[in-house]
């Protein structure tokens, strides 16, 4: 668009370059961020374009509305054991763990696990930072949070979990989510 000899980039609003359905989901998952007593959701879908699509969405809206401190993102596809999910969730903040021998040998020494030694410097990390946003994408199957290190509820007000999986038993039975939102579930009452 020229007007006057300046030019204007006119992009599409967002809205319109996703479906409604998609739109409806994240203005759901938006509006349980900015409740206070929600502190574990989950996003439930088969499609991972879409559930992509709302986790990208979600966190540069809660990033623009200056919601959170810090938004992290982790991608936990196929990570089965409380090691891996520890490292991605560590990429993610930025944080290097401590490995190698000595490491290795002072936890020996002190009678700690290395994964309960891990989780308390993920703890550290997330406590630090005050409002936190934890999207964890894929969970393959339940883990315990307080052994991976990511404290919520009443152990840091502060810090908010978002959870999508496809597995809708999942979200609900072993990783406790408050509320589940799925749209696919908004795109069948769209297409009536």
């Amino acid at each position: 668009m020229m007007l006057h000899g300046v030019i204007f980039n006119v992009r599409p609003c967002f809205v319109m370059d996703h479906p409604r359905w998609i739109m409806a989901t994240l203005i759901d998952v938006t509006g349980a961020l900015r409740n206070a007593d929600i502190k574990v959701i989950g996003l439930h879908g088969k499609n991972d374009i879409e559930i992509q699509n709302v986790i990208e969405i979600a966190s540069r809206r809660a990033r623009r509305d200056n919601l959170f401190d810090q938004v992290v993102v982790a991608d936990l596809t196929n990570k089965s054991n409380l090691v891996m999910i520890q490292e991605e969730v560590a990429r993610a903040l930025n944080l290097r763990l401590s490995d190698g021998i000595w490491y290795r040998w002072r936890c020996f020494l002190t009678g700690t696990s290395i994964i309960a030694d891990r989780a308390q410097q993920i703890c550290e990390r997330i406590r630090r930072k005050g409002r936190i946003l934890i999207i964890l994408h894929n969970p393959f199957q339940g883990f315990d949070m307080e052994q991976v290190g990511i404290p919520f509820g009443d152990t840091h007000g502060g810090c908010k979990i978002l959870l999508a999986s496809a597995n809708q038993q999942l979200l609900k039975d072993e990783m406790k989510s408050q509320l589940i939102f799925s749209p696919e579930d908004f795109a069948r009452f769209y297409e009536r």
